[in-house]
């Protein structure tokens, strides 16, 4: 049995081949009962092909099992929040031009996890795990120079730039490798902290504060058009949180009285007639980072 790796909130827990071969096929009810923690209905690993490539790595060689696919669970209510995986098992021999102690990691927190600091905290576990594992390894992360959050948080964690290749599907990507030097608990650490049922509200770029002026704006046009009553108290509120369900998830949210409407699609009230807010919302919506 592999050993769940532990770090001050989370659990990084090794998916089981029966677990794997269930989320491929799609078959969700298969894999949340073969796992010892809540796994979500909107998990991203659900149906994702591409996983059976690393599958038939852990059956040709049982050694690469323990480095990847990893459920980041939260301990606090036993909650799958995302996954950590190395691309191959170690070494990786496609960063042989770097290293040959190379692994290269990957990570996705679901949506409505987010900006917790969970993406951080995980690969802080995973670098510390593996130096134990190997102490000569090196870790690498290809990132899109696109992709402002996740360079925003290898910033974070120290990692540095040491070359650039063309993915097939993604186009560019930085090579960053993490410091030989550095310890992984030295990191500059962030200072979010979420919890079941939290109200932290994240900061704002300007992108985000382009959206939330137009959905101001654009309330305006129902209210013209006597869809809102004059008397009504409306709420915009650009970053809410919603039931234990939703928690933690960042969008925009109406207040009509006693009735919300969020970016999911979901409607906390028996006003169905309110629906039209819904296409809005999620025309403004928003994502951020890990």
């Amino acid at each position: 049995m592999i050993k769940p790796i532990k770090t001050p909130r989370l659990r990084l827990v090794s998916l089981s081949i029966e677990c794997l071969e269930a989320l491929i096929a799609g078959d969700l009810d298969r894999a949340r009962n073969s796992v010892p923690f809540r796994m979500s209905i909107d998990t991203s690993l659900v149906g994702q092909h591409w996983m059976s490539r690393r599958l038939e790595m852990i059956r040709k060689d049982a050694s690469h099992h323990a480095w990847m696919y990893r459920a980041i669970v939260r301990d606090e209510d036993n909650e799958m929040v995302g996954f950590i995986s190395c691309h191959h098992g170690y070494p990786d021999p496609d960063l042989a031009d770097f290293s040959k102690n190379g692994i290269e990691l990957g990570y996705t927190i679901e949506p409505q996890y987010r900006r917790c600091g969970y993406a951080f905290e995980s690969i802080v576990g995973l670098i510390s795990w593996a130096r134990t594992e190997k102490k000569e390894v090196d870790t690498f992360i290809t990132v899109s120079p696109k992709n402002i959050p996740s360079m925003k948080l290898a910033e974070a964690l120290n990692f540095e730039k040491i070359g650039e290749h063309m993915d097939e599907i993604d186009g560019l990507e930085y090579v960053l490798r993490y410091p030989k030097n550095n310890e992984p608990n030295n990191a500059s650490k962030r200072t979010e902290s979420c919890s079941v049922g939290s109200s932290k509200r994240p900061a704002y770029d300007k992108r985000t504060l382009i959206r939330i002026s137009f959905l101001t704006v654009a309330l305006f046009m129902p209210i013209r058009a006597g869809l809102i009553y004059p008397g009504e108290a409306v709420a915009v509120v650009a970053v809410g949180y919603g039931d234990a369900t939703h928690q933690s998830k960042p969008g925009f949210y109406i207040f009509r009285t006693k009735t919300i409407f969020n970016q999911k699609n979901d409607i906390y009230s028996d006003n169905t007639h309110r629906c039209f807010f819904i296409p809005l919302l999620r025309m403004c919506s928003f994502f951020d980072d890990a």
